[in-house]
């Protein structure tokens, strides 16, 4: 569960985390006709860079091959949500291909790290908008009662925007 003092004191930081704890975001394209897809975050904290394996003849592959740019990652948990605007390019540096690569990497690219469909993609965050709650169910309900009652807003959660 997010924590609000945690988001309060270091809301970068804090996203990062949420991303590394992330089985899959929603990475966009350059090309605004095309759908964003999952993809498996590798998170360099120290750096504030996220990485992705990708296959480089992938729509998103192809793209960015040709086109890198502005993109949006999204990510959703129960109690933590982000948008993230930044910039995506592919980065095939083999010191950071081996410092993510992985058993479940590999199972994507049988021919190991020289095979030729592997691309990285670098991820260099630049502006989000992140939003948490520490509510649990109970409290959340008296929010809702409390705010029907009242005609206020419940207070559910915090939200900010970061430059990064």
């Amino acid at each position: 569960m997010a924590k609000a003092t945690t988001f309060d004191e270091s809301p970068q930081e804090h996203l990062l985390k949420e991303i590394k704890s992330a089985r899959s975001v929603m990475l966009g394209s350059t090309n605004i006709d095309e759908h964003m897809q999952p993809m498996t975050p590798q998170v360099d904290v120290d750096e504030s860079v996220i990485y992705f394996f990708a296959d480089r003849f992938s729509q998103l592959g192809k793209t960015i091959g040709v086109n890198p740019g502005t993109v949006e990652l999204c990510h959703i948990t129960k109690d933590f949500q982000a948008s993230i605007k930044g910039r995506l390019t592919t980065h095939n540096d083999a010191d950071i291909i081996d410092k993510f690569w992985s058993p479940i990497v590999e199972a994507w690219y049988p021919e190991g790290k020289a095979d030729p469909k592997l691309i990285l993609l670098k991820f260099v965050p630049q502006k989000a908008a992140i939003w948490t709650s520490d509510k649990n169910v109970f409290s959340f309900l008296y929010e809702i009662t409390k705010a029907n009652i009242s005609n206020e807003t419940p207070d559910i959660g915090n939200r900010k925007t970061i430059e990064m």
